[in-house]
């Protein structure tokens, strides 16, 4: 594709440095600046890719990572022994994994500079379909005057792709998270426009950042219908991924309340009188069933 856009874990310059390291075929100096920028962990780690667990994924099976960055969700996949393919719509980010997997010897993931709506795949041909933090991107796409239609689109590319039986997988934050009311901002590094209406969000955005607020989310009926829309037909699998769909070290299912309240109980331990409050919320009757409506974010699996 003709759009080429650069967003990672660290600045472009320095990735250029990495991959003049990786093209000159010294990848233990390439790994060594990563360790030095502080990301080692975030793009060779494994933590980051436990959603995987959530998927039937391994020999015989093809993935797709899009939005696949430097390749950890990649590379992950392909230690089960799938058949992956990975799309960046940064063609360095593309070049790294490229590099990568030759360099490491990994002969089942291939990578290429592409979006979602022109991936070179026939109809009904992936098991599974990887959408960790790119969902909220789509409405950036800028075809259609509403994001909301942008995202439906890239859906419905994804379903096309999706054997039936196949699992799309998604990880994005929640519109309504608590965390919104004190120190996160949104995708604009803007506070509190989450929780305005689209409108408003548009309005305050354009006068703060000069441009338009496309980067949509959404609580969990919101994403149910949003799916629905873009013709997915079986309800999804929803969890609370704490503390972020990006480090997901607690998956808890979000009409487990039993297991919620047992999760908050375990993380409060230690945490002195903030963690002796969060201990009495807990056991409140029926508090589960409305604290799990502002965790940050959510990982969702849905059939086609």
């Amino acid at each position: 594709v003709q759009n080429d856009e650069y967003w990672g874990e660290f600045p472009e310059k320095d990735l250029d440095v990495v991959l003049d390291k990786y093209r000159r075929g010294d990848s233990a100096a390439a790994r060594a600046r990563i360790t030095e920028l502080g990301r080692d962990d975030f793009v060779f780690g494994f933590a980051r890719s436990d959603f995987l667990y959530g998927l039937d994924i391994g020999p015989g099976k093809r993935v797709l990572d899009i939005g696949c960055g430097l390749g950890v969700h990649s590379f992950n996949a392909a230690r089960t022994g799938a058949e992956v393919y990975g799309c960046d719509l940064s063609s360095k980010r593309a070049e790294f994994c490229m590099l990568r997997a030759k360099s490491d010897g990994v002969e089942n993931a291939h990578f290429f500079h592409s979006d979602i709506l022109n991936l070179p795949f026939a109809a009904e041909s992936f098991d599974a379909v990887v959408l960790n933090g790119v969902v909220e991107w789509l409405g950036e796409m800028n075809r259609n005057k509403d994001p909301r239609q942008d995202q439906i689109e890239g859906l419905k590319s994804v379903l096309r792709i999706l054997k039936p039986g196949g699992t799309l997988y998604i990880g994005i934050e929640n519109r309504i998270a608590a965390t919104y009311l004190f120190h996160a901002t949104d995708h604009n590094r803007l506070k509190y426009t989450t929780f305005m209406p689209r409108f408003l969000a548009d309005f305050v955005t354009r006068r703060k950042k000069g441009k338009s607020y496309r980067t949509y989310t959404y609580a969990k009926g919101g994403y149910e219908k949003l799916l629905r829309d873009s013709g997915f037909s079986n309800p999804a699998c929803f969890y609370i991924a704490h503390p972020g769909y990006n480090l997901p070290q607690y998956l808890i299912p979000f009409g487990d309340t039993a297991a919620l309240c047992f999760v908050l109980n375990s993380m409060s331990i230690d945490k002195g009188m903030r963690g002796a409050f969060v201990r009495a919320i807990a056991v409140l009757p029926g508090m589960g069933k409305i604290t799990r409506n502002f965790f940050y974010s959510y990982a969702m699996y849905v059939k086609k």
